[in-house]
This record gives structure tokens, sequence and C-alpha cells, in this order.
């Protein structure tokens, strides 16, 4: 019944835009070939962002319309988190008027200060309303081996979402 208020509310012309955020390495394109049901976007192990510029894929998901917006990884090691946080501002514009939700794309295991920063960037760059908006994604659960400190600092920071 909910399902059937959340359909009737969505025109048939109305896609779903999310935008994908995370540290480099994460998985954010694996994540985004998974939400699409296919390999839409290069997914590779690299030291250093694959995604460089932000990247649209376009598809169906259940008989949705889906726009999932890639990235270039935060806390590159190749690039000035200046310049990656202007690329990501200039992906608004892939997702006119604007996101649906961020999803900000976490390798478990790697929870560091710089994934925990992650979410105040994204406040930062889109202002403070975004959390609202802001969904966790966690990769790499077959190897999750998290520790009590590391599980505490994790909560919080899902819990601001």
């Amino acid at each position: 019944m909910e399902t059937e208020k959340v359909q009737m509310k969505m025109k048939s012309s109305d896609e779903i835009r999310i935008l994908l955020i995370g540290k480099t390495g994460v998985g954010k394109n694996a994540a985004a070939n998974t939400i699409m049901q296919e390999k839409m976007f290069i997914s590779e192990l690299s030291s250093s962002s694959v995604t460089k510029e932000c990247d649209k894929a376009r598809g169906i998901v259940d008989q949705h319309k889906v726009a999932i917006i890639d990235t270039p990884g935060l806390f590159d090691t190749k690039e000035e988190n200046t310049v990656i946080e202007a690329k990501i501002k200039l992906c608004i514009s892939l997702s006119a008027p604007g996101p649906h939700v961020f999803i900000v794309v976490v390798q478990l295991g790697r929870f560091t200060a710089e994934e925990k920063n992650t979410v105040e960037q994204i406040q930062k760059i889109f202002g403070e309303q975004a959390s609202k908006y802001t969904m966790v994604l966690f990769t790499h659960g077959d190897k999750l081996k998290l520790d009590r400190k590391a599980s505490m600092s994790l909560l919080k920071t899902v819990l601001i979402c």
C-alpha cells in the first residue's frame, strides 16, 4: 500500500537521480553497476581514482528511470581536494535540478577519519541540508572485520545521515 502511494506521487517521466560520492578505491563504480543491474561504469582495482570527471549513466531499474552520477574520488592521492571539490560541484549540473539522494560509498574495514570527513565534505559542498538526503552504502562486506572503536565512529557518522 505504501509503495503504491510513492508510485502515485512520481510521474512516469520522473527520474530518480543518485549521486555517488566517496573516497578513492571504495567501489563506487562497482556499486553503481550493481544498482543499475548492468555494467555501465568501468570498475577496476586502482590506487588512484578511476573516475577523473563526473560521469552519468541512465537506465531502467525495476520499472523506474534511474540516473546515477559518479564523482571523482575524494581524498585522491594524485589530486588536491579543492580540485576534486570543484569537479564534484560540477556534477550537480548532471543531476539537474539536483540529486534525490547522495550515496556515500564506504568500504567496510577501512573506516578512517577520511571516510568520516566525507559526510562533512558533502555538507560543505552542498549545504547542511544535504545530510537529510544522504545514505551510506557499504562495500566489501564479505571482508568485514571491524573493531569496536571503529564501529562507534562509523555508527556516529551513519546516524548523521
